[in-house]
């Protein structure tokens, strides 16, 4: 309205007109205001996943901003916030990239590379990461192949003749195996051959003491 006022008069009016310099702060403090506004609506406006074009357009117009009308932008912290949040999200889809890799059957190198991206993010980070519960399966997959190799070759190291405490060995790590890791060892008929085996040589064993314990004369 003052601006209107001032507008309307004629110049020698104009020329007499002493709080004109008021009145051109006042508009600049106006223009200031509706300048950081518009930055912290585009601010206002960040998605959740964040999208980095609108992070990007909102660090620009800050930095466009005169040093007064940056000191007027309330949600500065947020746009920083923002940016430090993409590098979270960056890193954290870099992992996944990775972990999406990982097939059957499982490579130990690519799933231990998986591993250590993700030790290597921060909590915050790694809060992003959407798969790592098939991180997790392939490193599951991976030591349940391992516990049933390694029952596999306690079963592939018997002896002939066969030593009882191997065999026995060899079905207490079968036995404590999990039902996945039982179904991978290869040579599981091996070991019930074993059992068999011996069980047939304790009982020839004990019809050979019985014979053997005859006495004489003989009792029917």
């Amino acid at each position: 309205a003052a601006r209107d006022g001032y507008n309307n008069l004629t110049e020698s009016q104009q020329a007499l007109v002493t709080g004109l310099p008021d009145l051109e702060a006042a508009e600049q403090a106006l223009a200031d205001i509706d300048a950081a506004a518009a930055v912290d609506a585009m601010i206002d406006a960040f998605t959740d996943p964040l999208v980095s074009d609108d992070v990007a357009a909102a660090r620009e117009a800050y930095n466009n901003l005169t040093e007064a009308q940056q000191a007027l932008v309330t949600g500065l912290p947020d746009l920083e916030a923002a940016e430090s949040g993409l590098v979270d999200q960056a890193l954290a889809q870099a992992v996944e990239l990775l972990i999406n890799t990982l097939t059957t059957p499982y490579d130990l190198d690519a799933v231990q590379t998986a591993r250590d991206g993700y030790d290597a993010l921060t909590e915050a980070q790694q809060a992003l990461v959407t798969n790592y519960q098939d991180l997790l399966n392939a490193e599951q997959a991976l030591a349940d192949i391992d516990a049933a190799a390694a029952v596999d070759a306690l079963i592939d190291a018997f002896t002939d003749p066969l030593v009882s405490d191997d065999v026995e060995a060899a079905r207490e790590a079968y036995n404590n195996l999990t039902t996945n890791q039982q179904a991978l060892v290869t040579n599981y008929q091996a070991l019930l051959d074993a059992e068999q085996a011996l069980a047939d040589i304790d009982a020839a064993a004990a019809v050979d003491a019985m014979i053997d314990a005859f006495t004489n004369p003989l009792v029917s």
